[in-house]
C-alpha cells in the first residue's frame, strides 16, 4: 500500500497528465468554442473599434424605396445616383451592388461610372443549382472593365450564425479575388495582406484563404449615413452634402430590411441586425488601421493553456486549504481576463476557456482525494489486520432481515431469530424445512464493539478480536488457495451472505465497500429468460450448477455457480461463484476476426475497382459479356460485403444497447427495401402492434439484421407477393415474425440456413443465392443481443422467421430516456 506522500505524489501527476490531456482535446475538438465566443463577443462589444473617419454610407433605406419604387432600381436611376454622388467629388466610390446580367440602359451606368475617379465593383460566388457548382459572378463586360477595382464580398457565418470575420480572398478553384475592401484599402495607399499562394483546390469549390477577424466600430448605424432618396432629391450644390461626401469614401449599398445582405454580429442582435455595406466599413476600417484580429496558433494556445492547468496542478499538493481556495479563484478568473486583455488591448484572440473548465473540475476532485487519502491512511493503521475480516464473513446464523429467507422461499416471512414465522398456500418441502431450521439458528456472539459510549479506540479493539475469530475460523475453506486463483471467487452463504471474495473478483465486480449479493451482481448480465434470484434459488435448493457467458464492468467473463455439497444437508449452506476474465481469450479471437476482415476488405477494393472501370469504360457490349462480368463482380462485391460486416460484428466485443422501439426498426428497414421489392412488385405489410414495443438493442445492428432478413425475402420470392412483419407480446418477451410467400427451402436444409456459407441447393433459389453470410448476420446479432431466432418453411409456400427478444419494461425505458 502506498504512503500518502507517494499517493499523493502519483495522484498530482494523474491529475496533470489528464487536466492537459483534456485541455488539448478540448481545443482540438472546439469542445468549449461556445464558452470562448461568450468571452470573444462580450469583449469586442465593450471595446469599440477605431473608425474610418473618412467613410462615409451611401444608403438605398426604406424612405428612398417608398420615394422612388421598390428594388432592384433601374440603371438609369443607379447611373443618376452615382452621378450625384461623384458630383460631390469623393474619394473613392464603392457599391455593394452586383451588376450582372445586360440591360439597355448599362451605357448610362457605365458612363456615370467613367466620370468616378476610383470606382469599386464587387463580384459575388454563387452556385448554380443548391449544393451545385459554384461560379463567380463578375458585373457586366462594360462595367468589369470600366471599374478599377473588383472584389469579392462574400460573408463567412460561424456556426452559431453570427459573422465575426471573412477570408480576405476567394475565388472557384484558386483564391485570386481579394475582399472588395482589401482593394479599397490598396488604392488609398495602405498595405494590406498578402495573396495566398500554391492554394488550389477543385475548380468546382470554392478555394480561401487568410481569414481575419475583425472588431466593430460599434452598434449598426455607427457609420454616418446618407438616403439614396436625399442625394437624388438635392441641389446639384448643397453644402451640408458637399461637407458631407467631398473628398470621402463613400460606400453604396442596401440597408432597407428585405434587401441587401443582413447579419448578425457581436454588437448587433436578432432585432438590429448589421447590413452588409456596414460590415465592409468595419472591415475596411480594421484594414486601414491595422486592427484586425490575429490568432495565436493552435499548438500555441494548447501548450499555454496546458502550462496553466500544469501549474495548478504542481501548486495545489503544497497548498493548505485556505491557499488552494484563493489559487483556484485566481486560475479560474485568469485566463478569461487574460483573452479579455489581449483582445482588446492588441487585437490577439487567445481563447483559455479550457483552462477555466478544467480549473473548475480539478479542484472539487483534488480536494475530495486529498481528504480520501488522509482518512484511509489513518484507518489504515487501525484495520491492517481487519483486510481478512472485510473479505471473509463467516457466518453460522440468520441473516440481518427475513427478506433473503422470504425470496428464497417464496413465502412471507416474519419474525426475530429462532421463532421465525412462514406463511405460504403451498407447505414446505424436506429441503426448505432443513433450510429454514438452518437460517433460524442462533447467531454466533459477537464481540462487543464500543466499550464506552462514542470511544473509536475501544470500537477498533473491539473490532480487531471479532475479525482474529473469524480469521481463525475461515482457515477451513482454504483461504490462502482461493486468494491466489486467476479467476474471480465468491462464497456466498445459502441466505445470500457473501462469505468470502477474492481480489480478481473485487476487481471484476468493482467491490468496493460490503454489498448486498443481487447488488454486487447487477453488473453481470444473467442468461436470456433468468435473473439472479432464480440462479439463487437454482444452486441453493436443487443442487445445480449454472453456467454461463456474460460481462462483468465491460469485461467479458465466463460465469460459473456451483452449490457446495454438504452430506448433512439437503440444500447447499454454501456456493461458490467464479467470474474468470475472458479478455485473452476475446483478444485472440477479435486478431483472429481482424485478419478475416482485412482479407474481407482487401477482396472488395479490387471488386469495386472493376465495377468502376466497367461503368466508365464499358463501351459496347458483345453477347452480353461485359453485363455478366458486371453481373458475377456485383455478385463477389456482395459478398465480400457480407463478409465484411459479419467479421466487424464478430470483432466488437463490447455493443452499445439502449431502449428502441422494434417496431420502428421494421418500418426503417422495410423503407430501405421499398424501391427492391417495388421492382418486383411485392407488397411488404408490418402489422401495427396494440401497444408500443420496447427492447434494449443496439438499434444499427437490429436495423440491418432485419434489411438482410427482407432482402431474402424478396431475393426468393415471386413478383406480385407479399411479405408481412407481425409482433406477439407478453410481459417478458418480443416476438417478431418475417413472413414470405416465396419459393420455401427445403425440410433437410431447414437446420442449417443460420450456418455460414450455406447455400441452398434448390433449383428456384440458385439463381439469386448469395455468399451464405446474410443469415448468419442475422443469426449473430441476435444472439448478441441474448435472443433466439429460429425459421419454418414449407416448400412453394413460403418461409416465416421468428425472431425473441426480451421486451424492455417501462420503468427501465423511462430511467433511460
Amino acid at each position: 500500500m502506498l504512503n500518502p506522500q507517494n499517493r499523493f505524489r502519483l495522484e498530482s501527476s494523474l491529475f496533470l497528465i489528464l487536466g492537459c490531456l483534456f485541455v488539448g482535446l478540448a481545443h482540438y475538438n472546439n469542445w468549449l468554442i461556445a464558452l470562448d465566443r461568450v468571452v470573444y463577443d462580450l469583449t469586442i462589444a465593450n471595446t469599440p473599434a477605431p473608425m474610418q473617419d473618412d467613410l462615409v454610407i451611401v444608403a438605398i433605406d426604406d424612405h428612398s424605396l417608398h420615394e422612388l419604387g421598390p428594388w432592384p432600381w433601374t440603371r438609369e436611376l443607379q447611373a443618376d445616383l452615382l452621378s450625384h454622388i461623384n458630383s460631390y467629388k469623393p474619394k473613392l466610390v464603392a457599391v455593394d451592388i452586383v451588376y450582372a446580367g445586360e440591360t439597355a440602359a448599362d451605357q448610362s451606368l457605365v458612363s456615370a461610372i467613367k466620370n468616378i475617379d476610383t470606382f469599386a465593383a464587387p463580384i459575388i460566388i454563387d452556385t448554380t443549382v443548391q449544393g451545385g457548382q459554384h461560379i463567380e459572378v463578375l458585373p457586366f463586360s462594360d462595367l468589369a472593365e470600366t471599374a478599377d477595382i473588383l472584389g469579392h464580398v462574400q460573408i463567412e457565418f460561424d456556426d452559431d450564425a453570427i459573422v465575426r470575420g471573412t477570408y480576405l480572398y476567394q475565388g472557384v478553384g484558386q483564391p485570386v479575388w481579394p475582399h472588395l475592401m482589401v482593394g479599397v484599402s490598396e488604392a488609398l495607399g495602405y498595405n494590406s495582406s498578402q495573396p495566398c499562394s500554391n492554394t488550389q483546390s477543385s475548380p468546382l469549390f470554392v478555394s480561401k484563404c487568410n481569414y481575419v477577424r475583425i472588431p466593430f466600430a460599434g452598434p449598426p448605424s455607427t457609420y454616418p449615413q446618407i438616403s439614396a432618396n436625399l442625394l437624388l432629391q438635392s441641389q446639384p450644390d448643397d453644402a451640408l452634402l458637399k461637407q458631407a461626401l467631398e473628398n470621402k469614401i463613400v460606400l453604396v449599398g442596401a440597408m432597407a430590411f428585405g434587401v441587401g445582405d443582413w447579419i448578425t454580429s457581436p454588437l448587433g442582435d436578432d432585432v438590429t441586425p448589421l447590413s452588409g455595406v456596414e460590415f465592409n466599413a468595419n472591415l475596411l476600417s480594421a484594414i486601414t488601421h491595422g486592427s484586425t484580429i490575429k490568432s495565436v496558433p493552435d499548438w500555441m494556445n494548447a501548450t499555454l493553456a496546458c502550462l496553466l492547468v500544469a501549474l495548478l496542478c504542481l501548486a495545489l499538493p503544497r497548498l493548505r486549504p485556505k491557499q488552494g481556495i484563493i489559487t483556484i479563484v485566481v486560475t479560474v478568473l485568469f485566463p478569461v481576463a487574460l483573452t479579455a486583455t489581449l483582445l482588446s488591448l492588441f487585437w490577439i484572440h487567445l481563447p483559455l476557456a479550457s483552462v477555466t473548465v478544467a480549473s473548475l473540475v480539478i479542484y472539487p476532485l483534488w480536494s475530495w482525494r486529498r481528504h480520501e487519502v488522509a482518512w484511509t491512511f489513518i484507518e489504515s493503521e487501525l484495520d491492517r489486520i481487519d483486510n481478512e475480516g472485510q473479505r471473509l464473513t463467516w457466518f453460522s446464523s440468520q441473516p440481518n432481515s427475513t427478506d433473503p429467507i422470504a425470496k428464497l422461499l417464496d413465502a412471507n416471512v416474519s419474525g426475530q431469530a429462532g421463532s421465525l414465522i412462514v406463511q405460504r398456500e403451498k407447505p414446505l418441502s424436506a429441503t426448505e424445512e432443513a433450510f429454514l431450521n438452518h437460517a433460524t439458528r442462533a447467531p454466533i456472539s459477537e464481540a462487543q464493539e464500543d466499550a464506552l459510549p462514542g470511544e473509536r479506540l475501544a470500537a477498533q479493539i473491539g473490532r480487531l478480536q471479532k475479525r482474529a475469530q473469524i480469521v481463525r475460523e475461515g482457515r477451513e475453506i482454504g483461504l490462502s488457495a482461493l486468494d491466489h486463483m486467476s479467476s474471480g471467487a465468491l462464497i456466498v452463504s445459502a441466505t445470500g451472505q457473501i462469505v468470502f471474495t477474492n481480489d480478481e473478483a473485487a476487481r471484476l465486480l468493482s467491490i468496493e465497500q460490503p454489498m448486498e449479493l443481487l447488488e454486487c451482481l447487477d453488473g453481470v448480465q444473467p442468461p436470456l429468460g433468468q435473473n439472479w434470484l432464480e440462479i439463487w434459488r437454482t444452486v441453493v435448493l436443487q443442487h445445480e450448477s449454472v453456467i454461463f457467458e456474460s460481462s462483468a464492468q465491460n469485461t467479458p467473463v465466463f460465469v460459473t455457480a456451483r452449490p457446495l455439497s454438504d452430506p448433512e444437508t439437503l440444500f447447499a449452506p454454501y456456493w461458490v461463484l467464479t467470474i474468470s476474465d475472458l479478455t485473452e481469450i476475446r483478444h485472440a479471437q477479435a486478431q483472429r476476426e481482424e485478419a478475416l476482415a482485412f482479407l474481407s476488405h482487401d477482396l472488395r477494393s479490387p471488386l469495386s475497382s472493376v465495377l468502376a472501370l466497367l461503368e466508365q469504360y464499358g463501351g459496347q457490349d458483345h453477347d452480353g459479356v461485359l453485363e455478366r462480368v458486371k453481373s458475377y463482380t456485383q455478385k463477389g462485391l456482395s459478398a465480400s460485403d457480407q463478409f465484411l460486416q459479419l467479421s466487424r460484428l464478430q470483432l466488437h466485443s463490447e455493443i452499445e444497447f439502449y431502449p428502441i422501439e422494434l417496431d420502428q426498426i421494421c418500418q426503417n428497414a422495410a423503407d430501405q427495401m421499398f424501391f427492391l421489392a417495388k421492382e418486383k412488385n411485392i407488397a411488404i405489410r408490418i402489422d401495427e402492434p396494440l401497444e408500443e414495443i420496447w427492447v434494449q438493442a443496439n438499434g444499427e445492428l437490429m436495423e440491418r439484421a432485419f434489411v438482410n432478413l427482407l432482402s431474402n425475402a424478396v431475393k426468393y420470392s415471386p413478383d406480385n407477393t407479399e411479405i408481412s412483419i407481425s409482433f406477439s407480446v407478453d410481459d417478458t418477451f418480443v416476438r417478431t415474425s418475417v413472413s414470405d410467400q416465396g419459393f420455401g427451402i427445403p425440410a433437410d436444409e431447414l437446420p442449417h440456413v443460420f450456418e455460414p456459407y450455406f447455400r441452398s441447393r434448390a433449383k428456384e433459389l440458385v439463381q439469386n443465392r448469395g455468399a451464405g453470410l446474410g443469415l448468419r448476420f442475422v443469426k449473430t446479432v441476435i444472439d448478441r443481443h441474448s435472443g433466439t431466432i429460429s425459421a419454418r418453411s414449407v416448400v412453394g409456400q413460403g418461409t416465416t422467421f421468428e425472431l425473441v427478444l426480451k421486451r424492455d419494461d417501462q420503468d427501465s425505458i423511462t430511467a433511460t430516456t
